[in-house]
């Protein structure tokens, strides 16, 4: 059998053609069963075998053929299909009891080369789709796994939205991922990924006002992975000067609502945070934000503050009262040298919290094509993993783990203790 997908539907066939056909069934069939993709020839043939009813699918509905040879549905479900069409009945039964939409009759069979998900089936969402539906063999190929993974990370209407609005062959594969998991977790308030939300997800939204909204969402979430649960030591003591307070950013919420009353790109700060030299403090008079300062390492001495950066609102430049404050603050601290938290006790906060917050998307797509996908792009463990109870609340403390021991049995105690004697006689 060839292999060769051809970009386009094959021709209909023409009269000569069709009365040549008819006259070798054998030629028919042999063209019916390459018209599907090479993975899947050999099952259309064994089902076909001897039934021609069903091997008139591969022309008549081939994504009914198509989920029948692979195992779409319940095994209930698939054998009353094959009733149905072996009697002679309307497809639209056979494809309502495979809980199959029948909008799907449109695509060709070379646009099935996975298993498909399950979608769904109202008529109004296959009214809107169908016009949709590509014509050519090689976009209705990519059309259709963009749909159904569309469809699996966000539902319906996003969906819809996306077969509208976006062009997948502009975007990667990583930025299609992380696009629906912003759209599901817009529809989802009660979880952490909402939080990080400037703005949403929403059916009418355009198509670039989206793309703003889901980059500046992705940069949020970097600080949740330079950040965790929120730091520990900010080196720098809180305190008030010249009637201004000295407040530390700790917490991504921290950033998020300085950035809102600020109307600044704090919210998109990871990059200046994840050495773990640099920290934030917001400049208040009373409740008013007033300025922002983020304090470095002095390049010369390790134990003095620099002042790396100190801006009003709307990033523009602090007045001199501000400044005086500020240095006025900074020399009323008790100074030690900059010591940073362990490597491995940063990565034991970041991976946890991370978890935390992909863990309600992930048990969404559980059992998906996206699933994995998606931990992989993460550096999330395959299966939900934890952190052993003895080490973890110790080093999210900034504490060292304590040290294991191991134990011999009672025998081999008593045998170690007298080697021990026998050496030191």
């Amino acid at each position: 059998m060839s292999s060769t997908i051809t970009d386009t539907l094959p021709p209909a066939l023409s009269t000569v053609e069709a009365i040549g056909e008819a006259s070798d069934p054998v030629a028919r069939r042999k063209r019916r069963i390459e018209s599907f993709h090479p993975a899947w020839q050999r099952q259309v043939a064994a089902i076909t075998a001897g039934n021609p009813e069903i091997e008139d699918l591969a022309d008549s509905f081939p994504a009914l053929l198509f989920a029948l040879v692979s195992d779409y549905g319940a095994p209930a479900a698939r054998d009353a299909a094959l009733a149905i069409v072996a009697s002679g009945a309307p497809l639209k039964h056979a494809s309502d009891a495979l809980a199959l939409p029948f909008w799907l009759r449109r695509l060709p069979a070379l646009a099935f080369e996975r298993r498909l998900p399950a979608l769904p089936m109202d008529a109004e969402f296959g009214l809107r789709i169908a016009s949709f539906v590509p014509r050519r063999s090689c976009e209705a190929v990519a059309w259709l796994g963009a749909l159904s993974s569309a469809v699996t990370a966000a539902g319906p209407q996003y969906a819809l939205w996306f077969t509208r609005a976006v062009k997948p062959a502009f975007m990667s594969e990583e930025s299609l991922l992380m696009m629906g998991a912003w759209a599901w977790f817009s529809q989802h308030p009660e979880t952490e990924g909402f939080k990080l939300l400037r703005r949403g997800w929403s059916t009418d939204i355009s198509a670039r006002r989206a793309l703003d909204e889901f980059n500046v969402w992705r940069r949020r979430l970097r600080l949740v992975d330079v950040l965790g649960f929120g730091l520990v030591d900010c080196w720098l003591q809180p305190g008030t000067a010249a009637g201004l307070s000295f407040v530390p950013l700790k917490t991504v919420a921290d950033f998020l609502h300085e950035s809102e009353c600020m109307e600044n790109c704090l919210d998109q700060f990871a990059d200046q945070l994840r050495t773990g030299r640099n920290v934030v403090f917001s400049i208040r008079r009373g409740e008013r934000h007033v300025a922002c300062v983020e304090i470095g390492v002095h390049d010369e001495e390790c134990s003095m503050p620099n002042i790396v950066q100190l801006r009003a609102y709307r990033n523009r430049r602090a007045g001199p009262d501000v400044w005086q404050a500020t240095y006025a603050w900074l020399g009323s601290q008790k100074l030690a040298q900059r010591t940073l938290r362990p490597r491995r006790v940063q990565s034991a906060q970041r991976s946890l919290a991370r978890q935390q917050l992909w863990q309600p998307y992930l048990e969404t797509i559980a059992g998906s094509d996206l699933e994995p996908k998606l931990r992989a792009l993460l550096l999330l463990p395959a299966k939900k993993g934890r952190l052993r109870r003895d080490t973890a609340g110790a080093e999210l403390q900034g504490k060292p783990a304590p040290r294991r021991v191991r134990t011999l049995p009672i025998g081999q105690q008593v045998s170690a203790a007298s080697r021990g004697k026998t050496r030191a006689d």
